[in-house]
């Protein structure tokens, strides 16, 4: 397929594991207890992308929480 290429070995391998977190659903808002630290971890990263950057930016620059993020807050994996 590449030119040049022929008889080229791979000098390593890595494998990236994509996070997921135990209930299969995203993370995205403050860390209780944490002042200042903002979280946004999620499986499905293509897909969601341009959604959760433009809530998240919202949320950080205005400090406006957005509704629908509220069943994807970190707070929910803390026993209160």
């Amino acid at each position: 397929m590449l030119r040049g290429f022929d008889g080229a070995k791979p000098e390593a391998v890595r494998i990236g594991v994509r996070p997921m977190p135990v209930d299969r659903h995203s993370v995205v808002g403050p860390i209780p207890g944490v002042e200042g630290y903002y979280l946004a971890v999620t499986h499905s990263g293509v897909t969601l992308a341009a959604f959760l950057g433009q809530a998240v930016a919202e949320e950080i620059a205005h400090s406006r929480p957005d509704v629908r993020l509220e069943p994807f807050r970190p707070a929910r994996f803390f026993v209160a």
